[in-house]
């Protein structure tokens, strides 16, 4: 397992939830594999976000074979 941050740099998070959600959803989007805990909107927005970015990156390079 790695760790980014250490646990004194995160405590800067601490008390705001909305930042701690866009550290994790970042790291989820960078991340090699993502398992979701349940399946709730964090879930849904990082799978869709996944989703839409393989559906591009096929398009474009799709027109670019043609």
């Amino acid at each position: 397992m790695e760790t980014l941050l250490e646990p004194p740099d995160l405590r800067l998070f601490q008390n705001h939830s909305y930042q701690m959600a866009a550290l994790d959803y970042l790291v989820a989007l960078e991340s090699d594999n993502f398992v979701p805990t349940y399946d709730g909107n964090m879930a849904k927005v990082v799978e869709g976000h996944l989703s839409w970015f393989d559906y591009v990156s096929d398009r474009l390079f799709a027109g670019l074979v043609l």
